[in-house]
């Protein structure tokens, strides 16, 4: 890792993995970050650390650290991202992308530079990385995932930057755990001054009616004793 940057954006990658496949109601599933995948049985040197990976359709299993293909199915990953550093950037150009493309075989593969903010996606075509063409927002569609990924500008943990994000496909922003959090703390909020609000408006009413009923009263006692004189 070349920063505590890198870090957070490899946790809010993980973090959104998760959510987008909680909301779709999706549980069979792998995500990883920085975990080492390996590759060759006969070769334990031949490993991989991506920054963040999916693999979908795998049964759940929260106590695996390292996912050996040849354990697993030969389930290689469905989608991977890279985050470029200064002396990550040509490996994850070149030899991992590589990797992931010729022996991995994965269907989609991003890129993510967080401090030059470069974004660029691959999807797997005839056996071939074929760039993904991003739409007028400079999104691109991953399809393993059923989400837009794309820049955006907002704070996370108390740093407000451009981030790497997931955007459901009408193109709202989904959310991480806090943020769902935080806008159910507002919904709340917001419902206890509408009740707080009526209720202070039905005292008030109340109490106009019990001032209306006491004025009435003390107009009839008037005009009784009025008519007895």
């Amino acid at each position: 890792m070349e920063s505590n940057k890198h870090y957070m954006q490899m946790s809010l990658l993980n973090e959104s993995v998760r959510v987008a496949n909680q909301i779709f109601g999706i549980g069979n599933y792998v995500v990883g970050s920085n975990n080492f995948i390996y590759y060759d049985p006969m070769n334990p040197r031949k490993n991989v650390g991506p920054d963040c990976f999916f693999i979908k359709n795998v049964p759940f299993d929260p106590t695996w650290e390292k996912w050996k293909v040849w354990e697993q199915n030969d389930r290689y990953p469905d989608v991977i991202f890279e985050l470029l550093s200064k002396t990550t950037r040509k490996k994850d150009e070149e030899t991992n992308k590589a990797i992931y493309e010729q022996v991995f075989e994965t269907p989609e593969y991003f890129y993510f530079d967080p401090d030059g903010l470069t974004f660029r996606g691959w999807q797997l075509d005839a056996g071939e990385y074929v760039a993904m063409q991003p739409d007028q927002r400079g999104w691109l569609w991953s399809e393993q995932l059923g989400v837009w990924v794309g820049h955006w500008h907002g704070c996370v943990d108390r740093y407000d930057t451009t981030w790497l994000r997931f955007y459901f496909e009408d193109g709202n922003l989904v959310p991480t755990r806090e943020e769902i959090q935080h806008q159910q703390t507002q919904r709340a909020d917001a419902e206890a001054t509408r009740a707080h609000a009526e209720a202070t408006r039905a005292d008030e009413a109340e109490a106009e009616l019990a001032r209306l009923r006491k004025l009435l009263s003390n107009q009839v006692q008037a005009d009784d004793a009025d008519s007895n004189d």
